[in-house]
């Protein structure tokens, strides 16, 4: 969730809450904290690339399916303030790990697709006039072939990049982490998915 501006509604932080999926609560991104993190970002000199919200409008189904098609209006107010301001953004990205069975909820590729043209289309628009303009990126989750196929041809001239996510060397908290990070034959079992979706494309 995104603060519009002159919304008057309150814009809760994010607070750590252990009981629940992902340890925190819901929140909201203040525009205030989005200004200190641009400034941060250019600062450093990061490139950032950002993930916006694509479960925004859709209700989430028993079987974990998100319903619905994705609700742009957070994220086009979060993405002409940012264009306003003169904030680089090298890309929007749509989502996190929903694609596939997802992690919590997934959206169908055919949906995910449609929502990835809305959101070419939102870059498009309020960046025109832009020399250079942000890149969409998508989908940002586990790769599942059949989804991924379906999902690359359906949004063909929307994506500019894929984005897959691999975890081959687990959680952060392995105590064999270090061992599996120096080992090339560990490292080298994530090389398929690639292999995988270097086909696709």
């Amino acid at each position: 969730m995104y603060q519009k501006i002159g919304d008057q509604e309150t814009c809760p932080n994010f607070t750590k809450n252990s009981s629940l999926m992902f340890g925190f609560t819901n929140g909201c991104l203040t525009m205030s904290r989005w200004d200190q993190l641009n400034v941060f970002f250019k600062n450093s000199g990061a490139k950032v690339v950002f993930g916006l919200n694509a479960l925004s409008g859709r209700t989430i189904g028993l079987d974990g399916t998100a319903i619905g098609s994705w609700d742009s209006s957070e994220a086009e107010a979060l993405i002409r303030y940012t264009a306003n301001k003169g904030y680089i953004i090298s890309g929007w990205e749509l989502g996190n790990e929903l694609s596939g069975t997802g992690i919590g909820t997934s959206v169908t590729a055919q949906q995910y697709a449609s929502d990835t043209i809305s959101l070419q289309n939102l870059v498009q628009k309020i960046y025109a006039g832009f020399q250079e303009k942000p890149i969409v990126l998508g989908p940002g989750g586990f790769y599942d072939a059949n989804w991924f196929n379906e999902y690359v041809t359906e949004s063909l001239g929307s994506l500019q990049a894929i984005t897959q996510h691999i975890y081959n060397l687990g959680p952060g908290v392995d105590d064999h982490l270090v061992e599996k990070i120096l080992d090339p034959s560990y490292l080298d079992g994530g090389s398929q998915p690639f292999r995988d979706l270097q086909n696709i494309l």
